[in-house]
């Protein structure tokens, strides 16, 4: 998913942000060889600078709380030791595209708690029954 930003400051007073937030998911296919992969990640940033962007903002992990990156941090990790994320950073330096990491803040596996709120349960919002969400 790539959405146009809006509401960030741009580098340059008086002209616009162009950006788009991404989901590193959405740059490959899973199921092609790494080179495969990572020439995608790298054929979507151009397209990103060819539209216009001057920003992306991947996020840097997904909605159940997985890395997307080898994280010594977040203990799950969505592609191993793989970074996609650092890929994508690589390729849009190279093209002179600005780098703003996202991080979900209030989501952890929406109808089950997954991620963070595994350790911390007592975060969880709750439906009316009680039962635990996914949701800080």
């Amino acid at each position: 998913m790539i959405s146009v930003g809006q509401g960030i400051e741009s580098a340059h007073p008086g002209h616009p942000f162009l950006g788009a937030w991404i989901h590193v998911h959405a740059m490959f296919n899973p199921d092609d060889p790494r080179e495969k992969q990572e020439e995608s990640i790298a054929r979507s940033i151009e397209n990103c600078r060819r539209s216009g962007l001057k920003s992306i903002i991947p996020f840097a992990l997904t909605s159940s709380g997985e890395a997307c990156y080898p994280s010594a941090i977040v203990p799950g990790r969505k592609y191993g030791d793989w970074d996609p994320l650092g890929v994508m950073i690589r390729e849009a330096r190279a093209r002179d595209l600005r780098v703003h990491i996202a991080i979900p803040v209030l989501i952890s596996g929406h109808k089950e708690p997954k991620g963070i709120l595994l350790k911390h349960p007592e975060w969880a919002l709750r439906d009316p029954t009680g039962k635990l969400l996914g949701y800080i």
